[in-house]
């Protein structure tokens, strides 16, 4: 009876730590460091994939992770403070790698 216990309080705390175990990896992918530059004369708030990531003053420049590098496609949006999108843009890795992780929110967007 004690080893039955005991193998049931072994097979119950091995199935739930390898739960834990899981779900730490899933959540710890590795992030993407991207810069932002505001060339605008507007304060703006920046998105990517639909995430707000932070506001940013005109003519300033962030740096901030912002999200999982494993995602595949990055849509940047930057909005004014009532919510008009100024910019927006579809990048893939290969994109913002070759632009250093860098995207510059330019005066005019077309």
């Amino acid at each position: 009876m004690k080893n039955r216990l005991f193998y049931l309080l072994f097979l119950v705390s091995s199935v739930l730590s390898l739960g834990v175990l899981g779900a730490l990896s899933i959540s710890c992918e590795p992030l993407v460091t991207l810069e932002f530059e505001n060339q605008t004369e507007q304060s703006l708030i920046i998105y990517v994939n639909d995430l707000r990531i932070d506001n940013i003053l005109p003519g300033h420049t962030i740096k901030r992770r912002t999200v999982p590098l494993m995602d595949s496609e990055f849509l940047i949006e930057a909005k004014n403070k009532v919510g008009e999108t100024l910019y927006f843009k579809k990048f893939v890795y290969k994109e913002l790698h070759d632009v250093d992780f860098k995207v510059v929110i330019p005066t005019s967007f077309e």
